[in-house]
């Protein structure tokens, strides 16, 4: 899986996540009309700058052991 994250430049703003099933999905979804104005209106609502983070997300059981 690959997460989106979208900053905006205040830290008390909310952070906004995307999934995608893989690399490729996220790449045709980028070539999309609907993301293409997304993007560009980023501007209207980050006025303080936007950082776009993408990341490769590996899916992992983790077993919690209780502590005596």
């Amino acid at each position: 899986m690959v997460k989106v994250t979208i900053l905006s430049g205040r830290p008390n703003n909310e952070e906004a996540f995307q999934w995608f099933e893989s690399q490729q999905d996220l790449d045709m979804a980028l070539r999309t009309p609907e993301v293409q104005a997304t993007i560009e209106d980023l501007v209207t609502f980050a006025s303080g700058g936007v950082t776009v983070v993408t990341s490769v997300v590996h899916e992992e059981l983790m077993v919690m052991t209780p502590v005596r």
